[in-house]
């Protein structure tokens, strides 16, 4: 039987990470609100009221997707610090979910980069544009957050596989 701190020092290094992920998409929010605001007092032209819109609903996206994180791993991280002995089960469906949640990080950085790509060409041609506000306060809020979520996701990429390989090393008596 294993010991609880086993258990412990295994899921809880990796479900610990994934509040610091939740708790960085909070600070988010803090920032991107306080640019949104007062590029909505201060904005006198259609191009930064556009962009406070942009970085308020970014804001609110990224409180949506803190908390749920936080939430989603501070649940899994309490099922794994009350068990004191993990079935061959339980070992192989955290082994599938760590697998789904790699498979869906890799897809991902593939579309983050695409649209990275694409909203920079966007802007680079709205500057030559009549619309030039309107097109460069819509693509600059989807670009940075789009740029965030890749940085995050690769490093949470590197904690998965890093995590897997720990689960496939692991074996229940």
């Amino acid at each position: 039987m294993k010991k609880k701190s086993e258990i412990d020092s295994i899921f809880q290094q990796f479900y610990k990470g994934d509040r610091i992920a939740g708790y960085v998409y909070i600070l988010i929010f803090l920032f991107f609100i306080s640019i949104s605001v007062p590029f909505y007092l201060i904005g006198d032209r259609l191009g930064y009221f556009y962009l406070s819109i942009g970085f308020f609903v970014l804001a609110l996206y990224s409180l949506g997707k803190g908390i749920s994180i936080w939430y989603v791993s501070t649940k899994r991280l309490k099922y794994y610090t009350d068990k004191y002995k993990l079935t061959e089960q339980e070992l192989k469906e955290e082994k599938v979910y760590t697998r789904f949640r790699m498979s869906k990080k890799y897809k991902n950085r593939k579309r983050y980069l695409f649209v990275i790509l694409v909203g920079i060409m966007v802007s680079i041609v709205g500057l030559f544009t009549s619309e030039k506000g309107l097109i460069i306060g819509t693509a600059i809020p989807i670009i940075l957050f789009t740029s965030i979520e890749f940085c995050i996701g690769l490093l949470v990429e590197f904690r998965l596989s890093e995590y897997y390989k720990r689960l496939n090393k692991e074996t229940v008596p």
